[in-house]
């Protein structure tokens, strides 16, 4: 190379397969440190619950339908056994209204429930998921920024020697590395934790009020 004619020279690694595959590994690494298994593991505790409440709510919904047919089936069966019965026939007139009072007993209960699932238990699960998943993405965060740092310091070292090797000065474009794109995974993520804190706050403060109105409307 004659470096009169190429006073400034580009070192440029194109990307290959292998550097993608060496960008999962970094991934891979972090997703494996403690403090982003713990994080990951509450979200994802916290998912499950969303759904076992969804589950839930879905359950009761289908069961307080069924209820409601019973119980339309049982009371007309109840008034044409009343006729019967006092008309002078043989009907159990008592096992059909105790029958009936068991089926209403069953569809309170059930409404109590499934009102205690979506006015209280879903509502603050949301929220609980909201902030597991903000908590687990800005902890992955932090580790990719704390990588790509540490891999930056020893690109750092390396430069330093070779501009020492030179006598002259030597750059780079962090930016395009493997390490920047840790970065920019890492500033994805706070984003998406900054968003779901956001989401968490409004969803608490849209509880509260309409808490406070059911509050209020009891106390009428």
């Amino acid at each position: 190379m004659d470096i009169r004619a190429t006073p400034l020279v580009t070192v440029q690694h194109e990307a290959t397969y292998a550097d993608a595959g060496k960008l999962s590994e970094l991934l891979a690494q972090v997703g494996a440190m403690s403090s982003v298994r713990k994080a990951e593991s509450d979200f994802n505790a916290a998912k499950e619950k969303v759904a076992r409440l969804e589950q839930s709510r879905d359950g009761l919904n289908e069961r307080g339908r069924e209820l409601v047919e019973q119980l339309r089936t049982a009371s007309d069966a109840l008034r044409d056994a009343l006729i019967e019965h006092y008309a002078g026939a043989e009907i159990d007139a008592a096992g059909l209204a105790h029958r009936q009072l068991l089926a209403e007993s069953e569809y309170r209960a059930v409404n109590r429930a499934l009102a205690h699932v979506v006015e209280h238990l879903a509502p603050g699960a949301f929220i609980e998921l909201l902030l597991a998943e903000a908590s687990h993405c800005a902890i992955r965060a932090q580790e990719l920024d704390a990588l790509a740092n540490q891999r930056a310091e020893e690109t750092t070292k390396l430069l330093s020697a070779a501009a020492e090797f030179e006598g002259g000065a030597i750059s780079f474009d962090a930016r395009s590395t493997l390490s920047g794109r840790l970065t920019v995974e890492a500033d994805r993520l706070r984003d998406r934790a900054v968003s779901a804190r956001s989401q968490a706050v409004t969803s608490e403060r849209a509880w509260a009020e309409i808490r406070r109105s059911a509050e209020s409307r009891s106390a009428k």
